[in-house]
């Protein structure tokens, strides 16, 4: 590829007036073929209907509804629609400086959504949860400019939703394996210990006694580590009330949340919150 047949976008003639993101929600139709560019921003998107085409870099990624792409500045990319169909995606632009700042606070999700600076484009997939919640700050979005406060928030929110659960032991069998991976997210663990039986497929007395050979930790605890982990990062990134976060996590009530949360951190969500809310700006 020619660096010459590249179209250049910059940040400054996309929103000549300073703004802090641009957004935008498009339709790729059959026939629509969009010339490969490469820009001096970064941008996220999004699909959320269909099926497209992503060429980044010269190779060529299938993306259906749900997939999550973060694009660092200078890739080489282009959006089409594969033939006989048709896709609908939202993108999210922002400057340059707003994706380093990002990276020193967060640089695990910053690298599981952007990647590395040389390295492959990751293609995250969004649980139906995930899709939801993001095509709802979408219309947000798009019904009015965005603020600088509220582009953080909306890249905060995306950054969430690449959370993963924690690294397994070698020693752990498939199946255990593929049912924890099913209960990392919010959508997974709400449904709690009956959740996590049906997704291993296994007898309850079986998953507790394989995690607690593999793993040294039981079905229950395990759970409440990614609950009070998701926890931590919805108070330190988001404003979201602490009932809501409660309710995510899928604990039976805030007394509960409150006993667990305090018994790990030693102080109330509320203070937690209070003490970390310099993340969120």
């Amino acid at each position: 590829m020619k660096v010459s047949s590249v179209e250049l976008k910059r940040w400054r003639l996309l929103l000549p007036e300073g703004g802090s993101a641009h957004v935008a929600r498009v339709t790729l139709a059959p026939g629509r073929i969009s010339r490969v560019h490469t820009h001096d921003f970064a941008e996220i998107f999004w699909v959320e209907r269909g099926t497209v085409r992503h060429e980044v870099d010269g190779a060529v990624q299938s993306l259906s509804a749900g997939a999550l792409v973060g694009i660092r500045p200078a890739r080489r990319h282009r959006l089409d629609a594969p033939a006989g169909t048709e896709g609908v995606i939202f993108n999210f632009a922002f400057p340059t400086a707003r994706l380093r700042a990002l990276e020193a606070a967060h640089p695990e999700a910053v690298a599981r959504l952007f990647g590395e600076v040389s390295g492959p484009c990751p293609v995250l997939t969004l649980s139906e949860a995930g899709l939801l919640e993001l095509r709802a700050a979408g219309d947000v979005l798009l019904a009015r400019p965005p603020s600088g406060l509220e582009t953080d928030y909306r890249l905060m929110q995306a950054l969430c939703w690449t959370e993963r659960g924690p690294a397994l032991p070698p020693a752990v069998p498939d199946w255990l394996a593929r049912g924890l991976e099913r209960v990392a997210r919010p959508d997974g663990w709400i449904h709690g210990l009956a959740g996590l039986h049906r997704a291993c497929g296994r007898s309850p007395a079986q998953v507790a006694r394989v995690m607690k050979a593999t793993m040294d930790t039981s079905p229950i605890a395990y759970l409440n580590r990614l609950r009070m982990e998701h926890a931590e990062r919805q108070l330190r990134l988001t404003p979201r009330s602490i009932v809501d976060v409660s309710a995510e996590c899928g604990f039976a009530g805030l007394s509960q949340f409150y006993r667990l949360f305090v018994a790990r951190h030693g102080e109330s969500p509320r203070r937690y919150r209070k003490r970390h809310q310099g993340a969120v700006r």
